[in-house]
């Protein structure tokens, strides 16, 4: 499945940032699309999630401000 958006506002500023130019877009749901995998693919399948690493300091401003922010979402569309 694929979910084609559109920026609806953006970028918008997160508040409590201390000035490290975090931001944040709001998207519309324009599409969502089912992929079906082309005769070249065969049996590839995704073997694996995505990850990030080293995992990040919950002690930094960055992290302290991305979770404060994801736990007060301003909708505005």
């Amino acid at each position: 499945m694929y979910v084609k958006t559109r920026a609806v506002d953006g970028p918008l500023d997160v508040a409590g940032d201390e000035g490290l130019g975090l931001g944040y877009f709001l998207l519309g749901v324009e599409d969502v699309l089912e992929d079906a995998a082309a005769e070249w693919e065969g049996g590839m399948r995704i073997t694996g999630a995505v990850t990030y690493a080293p995992p990040p300091a919950l002690a930094a401003a960055w992290a302290r401000a991305t979770l404060a922010a994801l736990a007060a979402p301003r909708a505005r569309a």
